[in-house]
């Protein structure tokens, strides 16, 4: 699932070349907290079935957030600097070159760093109570992922920490979810 869960926002912002509703902070955070499940996962040598998705998440998240600075006018050489220093920090968390404290560290806060990101889209949707480019599949996707992920971390690897993460994102990606197609049908009525 992971492999195109992004792929219908990219396309719906791409083809609408505006990006309506969509929270670049929640992105930026959101992509953050994928990073650091897929650099926790790798690090520590866990099965590759259970943080594949991030494989592909991850550079969807990039895909997206490159999008949104485009079409925002916000993409500038300093931006470019950002990028530079992301892929640098995680390649040497990644490959242990960092004290393996900070990556446990950033793991333990990868709850709290996907529910800021989804409290942030949330908040964005309640104040333009409009879903705008913000794709449903997508939403449903990541929620059906993360809910397919709780149990395969539950057979797998039992990590507590990883556990309640997957758990909070069901909840919350089904709740956007859930406000896209209200937002949706109130603009419909309105009509």
């Amino acid at each position: 699932m992971g492999t195109v869960t992004k792929m219908p926002q990219i396309y719906s912002v791409f083809k609408a070349k505006k990006t309506k509703s969509i929270s670049l902070k929640s992105l930026i955070v959101e992509g953050f907290g994928h990073s650091v499940m897929l650099t926790y996962h790798f690090a520590l040598h866990y099965p590759f079935s259970s943080y594949s998705e991030y494989t592909f998440l991850v550079p969807q998240d990039l895909i997206l957030i490159t999008l949104l600075l485009f079409y925002d006018d916000l993409f500038s050489l300093k931006v470019s600097s950002y990028y530079l220093l992301y892929l640098g920090f995680f390649y040497l968390l990644a490959f242990n070159k960092l004290p393996f404290v900070l990556l446990k560290m950033t793991m333990m806060l990868s709850t709290p760093i996907s529910v800021i990101s989804k409290l942030l889209q949330i908040h964005a949707l309640f104040i333009t109570k409009d879903a705008g480019q913000l794709n449903l599949a997508t939403w449903c996707l990541l929620g059906t992922s993360s809910l397919a992920r709780l149990f395969t971390t539950l057979v797998l690897t039992g990590d507590f920490v990883v556990l309640i993460n997957f758990g909070c994102s069901v909840i919350l990606n089904f709740l956007i979810a859930a406000m896209i197609i209200y937002y949706r049908k109130a603009a419909k009525k309105k009509v």
